[in-house]
């Protein structure tokens, strides 16, 4: 199960391109262009695996998407700017620890900036600028309603020490 949230580009900007992304992720630490078979003509997958926390999420430029997006840049009247869809999303998975929302979304943040993009909104109908403790909060949601913290886990000094069993209650 996973949490995936749509980007768009903040008023008054262009389309988001392909090339742009790329070169932003290839600067990036911790980020490397995964290729797939499964991948759409004109798509591109970003994932971010950090060794030292096992932090793992993905960003997806999805070639198909490109046309509905360009369609909505080319059906919206220019005098009212507002934000419109690209084809970039994240996706990160739940039910796992806290510590990965904490670490995912002052990236997506830092992203947000550099790519001048903006999050959809809690209802889905709207963007806004990239707001990390909102997000967050939205993915603790998420991350509960998969079943996140109804079991006691055994933390990692539990585990690396035998005392999973113990702490977990078995």
């Amino acid at each position: 199960m996973s949490f995936t949230l749509q980007l768009y580009r903040a008023p008054g900007g262009e389309p988001l391109l392909l090339e742009e992304t790329q070169r932003y992720f290839d600067r990036q630490p911790y980020f490397q262009q995964v290729e797939s078979p499964d991948l759409p003509d004109g798509s591109a997958a970003f994932l971010y695996e950090s060794e030292i926390s096992g932090v793992r999420f993905t960003f997806l430029f999805d070639g198909g998407e490109e046309e509905r997006c360009a369609a909505a840049w080319d059906d919206h009247p220019g005098d009212e700017p507002v934000a419109l869809p690209t084809p970039l999303t994240l996706t990160l998975d739940v039910n796992r620890p806290p510590d990965w929302a904490q670490e995912a979304f002052p990236i997506v943040a830092e992203a947000g900036l550099a790519l001048h993009l903006w999050a959809e909104r809690a209802n889905g109908q709207t963007a806004e600028p990239v707001d990390v403790d909102a997000l967050i909060e939205r993915w603790n949601a998420a991350n509960a309603a998969a079943g996140w913290g109804q079991k006691k886990r055994p933390g990692c000094a539990g585990a690396l020490l035998g005392l999973g069993p113990w702490l977990s209650g078995s």
